[in-house]
């Protein structure tokens, strides 16, 4: 049971994290969404409401001790609740239906004053424990008090009343004093740092535009954290602004749901002269780039940047010009991704934040990487993983940028260390596309080491993660690394099969470097086969498609 022994939550999450042949069966008495692991099959949620009619027949025959007249009566008004069996058992054996009721709302209420009442009401509203219940005006004694009867329960998350208790209470709550308590509750969040539990306490509290307003200051925040789904659902039951519609659509896309993030913003990016055109135009522009439709997005970021100079929002262009020169990168253009690189830093060191700061570090680490400038990479990114203004998402970018250079110098033990923190760090910032790549490159790395098993744990555990995205490259990485781990258990044929898919899955997305990779992946698969005019096709028809020196396509790993 969680909420009876919480220290144990850590080491179950870390079981199921590790996988293995194991079955954990959890009881709680709230839903235990702290043991879900992205990327690990969903847990089976059973709600014991109330127990099965035979097992209830049983429990009432016990309480009865042995006698069976009245039990049908009893299991029928109890709906097969232990506490409501236990009550009526032990009452009458007259009552009427709705007896059960009445007996569980006397066992409950039986020498609650008013005063004692409020604050059972006050634990009542929460959805989670609170650790400071003199925030919601409950005092030590009054707390003792609910302890002492069996309406509330004090563990490590901190104190809450049972289930059967709020299903009592918040009924009898007059409207006005249960929009008081949520209010309470969401100034208790509010200290507590929780802008989530705030925002639902305030649009319980009939204050849904200050739980948008909530969302809204702590929004970059939540979208780099756990709670980005939380945080998507949320938005969606509050009044929408275009600002919560911005917000809202990262938040969808991140999730997986690139449909319902353009529907969002399409609208304000068509209105000229909207006074968020340019954040809807940027919010697109970054959508098509994790799909990797870098035509679509270098045309939207194109516009945002325009819409940025046109009301001179410098802090707007920066961020475009740095989104631009990271689609510009993935589609092989390098001089392009410098110069409007440069463009952007020169802009964000002095309109900030600080993150952004060391994101165009990080996208001029990767760029210099793509240009096969391993070790000034390298150097860079050894500084960034120690930059204290880097968040989860960009922790994970760094990790697996560093992998890339470790995995280029032959050093594939430590790239694999490295992609796994990386996915780590990726799911930790709510980016569970970034985490995929992590793990599909992992693969690639247990593979060079000859690790076998956890070649084929990788891309399974990649495979989970990227399901809910569009993202035609992180699927062909996918792919290909499959038909590489194929290809080295000899199954020649299938192997073949998943390099060619993962060519054509990428052939028209103008990620050429991308595709040149994919193309000298399968020449080689073709070489070692012995299958020499293959081989040569292949590379004639990526040297055809590669500009200049060659530059060899990092794996997907910047924010």
């Amino acid at each position: 049971d969680v909420h009876a022994a919480p220290d144990v939550e850590g080491i179950l999450r870390l079981m199921i994290e590790t996988g293995g042949d194991v079955k954990i069966l959890v009881t709680s008495r709230e839903r235990p969404d702290g043991l879900v692991v992205p990327g690990r099959p969903a847990p089976l949620h059973l709600t014991l409401g109330g127990l099965p009619a035979d097992a209830a027949r049983v429990l009432c025959v016990h309480l009865l001790a042995g006698r069976v007249d009245g039990v049908e009566r009893i299991v029928s008004l109890s709906r097969g609740h232990p506490l409501a069996l236990r009550l009526l058992a032990l009452g009458p054996a007259d009552g009427a239906a709705g007896e059960a009721e009445r007996l569980l709302e006397d066992a409950i209420l039986d020498g609650l004053d008013p005063e004692l009442e409020r604050a059972a009401g006050a634990l009542a509203v929460l959805r989670k424990p609170t650790t400071r219940p003199a925030l919601l005006g409950i005092s030590a004694t009054q707390l003792h008090r609910l302890v002492r009867k069996g309406l509330a329960v004090s563990s490590g998350p901190g104190h809450a009343v049972h289930d059967l208790v709020r299903e009592v209470l918040l009924p009898r709550i007059p409207p006005g004093a249960l929009r008081a308590a949520h209010g309470a509750a969401a100034v208790a969040a509010s200290k507590g740092n929780d802008p989530i539990e705030e925002a639902y306490h305030l649009e319980a509290a009939g204050s849904p535009n200050r739980a948008r307003s909530t969302l809204l200051d702590h929004g970059p925040a939540l979208l780099d954290s756990p709670a980005i789904g939380e945080l998507a659902r949320m938005l969606e039951r509050l009044p929408p602004t275009p600002e919560s519609r911005l917000l809202l659509a990262e938040a969808s896309d991140r999730l997986g749901r690139s449909d319902d993030a353009r529907a969002l913003v399409e609208p304000i990016a068509g209105i000229p002269g909207h006074r968020h055109r340019g954040d809807a135009l940027l919010v697109l522009g970054r959508i098509a780039s994790r799909r990797n439709a870098l035509a679509e997005a270098r045309g939207f970021l194109a516009d945002a940047i325009v819409a940025a100079t046109g009301r001179r929002d410098r802090r707007l262009e920066g961020l475009a010009r740095r989104s631009l020169a990271h689609v510009l990168r993935k589609a092989g253009d390098l001089a392009g991704a410098e110069r409007e690189l440069g463009r952007a830093i020169a802009i964000l060191e002095s309109t900030g934040p600080p993150r952004e700061r060391v994101r165009a570090r990080l996208e001029r680490a990767t760029i210099r990487l793509q240009s096969g400038d391993i070790d000034t990479a390298a150097a860079e990114l050894e500084e960034l993983i120690v930059d204290p203004d880097r968040g989860p998402r960009e922790d994970a970018a760094i990790r697996s940028n560093l992998g890339i250079a470790r995995f280029r110098r032959s050093k594939v033990a430590e790239a694999a260390d490295l992609f796994e923190a990386s996915a780590r760090a990726a799911e930790q910032g709510g980016d569970f596309r970034v985490a995929a790549y992590a793990l599909a490159n992992a693969a690639d790395a247990y593979l060079a080491a000859g690790r076998m098993n956890d070649t084929e744990s990788a891309l399974r555990r990649a495979r989970e993660f990227a399901a809910p995205f569009d993202d035609p490259v992180l699927e062909s990485t996918i792919l290909t690394n499959d038909g590489k781990r194929l290809a080295v258990q000899g199954a020649t044929s299938d192997a073949e099969a998943r390099l060619r898919e993962g060519v054509e899955r990428i052939r028209h997305t103008g990620n050429v470097p991308s595709l040149v990779e994919r193309m000298r992946e399968i020449a080689a698969f073709y070489e070692a086969a012995g299958r020499t005019d293959d081989a040569v096709r292949w590379r004639r028809e990526s040297e055809s498609l590669q500009h200049g020196p060659p530059n060899p396509a990092p794996r997907e790993g910047t924010v």
